[in-house]
């Protein structure tokens, strides 16, 4: 897969594998200001088909700390966007070409948080919404 291609494939479990050895990773070098570190995104549903990249979301307690993290993220291969299409509260940075982490910022308790992580159990325990959530995804 190119950057900017976007390909969708059947669920693999060495998914999660991926993201505990890049979250070990990230909190080696920003653990400090890791409030919790979580696996999200639809590689993060059990059986669901998806792209092959790993979403990860940080919670912070202050989103100005989001300034000091951009030097060591950058040391682990991650670029920074900035704000996720001007979205107050939602810091996106990316790693790979091709893409393989997408990682988001977030204040720790924020509603982007909260959404994120209630949205992910939701999927994992009713797979009926999953797989009508994969059929208007993909």
């Amino acid at each position: 897969m190119h950057s900017g291609e976007v390909e969708v494939v059947a669920y693999d479990p060495a998914w999660t594998d991926k993201y505990a050895t890049e979250a070990r990773l990230l909190l080696c070098a920003i653990g400090d200001s890791v409030a919790d570190i979580q696996h999200i995104g639809s590689t993060a549903i059990r059986g669901m088909a998806a792209k092959p990249i790993i979403d990860i979301a940080i919670a912070v307690n202050d989103l100005d700390a989001v300034s000091s993290l951009v030097q060591p993220l950058e040391t682990l291969g991650y670029e920074c966007r900035g704000l996720l299409a001007g979205i107050d509260g939602h810091y996106f940075f990316r790693k790979g070409d091709p893409r393989e982490y997408f990682l988001h910022v977030f204040e720790k308790d924020s509603s982007f948080w909260k959404r994120r992580l209630a949205f992910r159990d939701y999927l994992n325990t009713h797979w009926d919404a999953a797989i009508e959530y994969q059929a208007l995804k993909f």
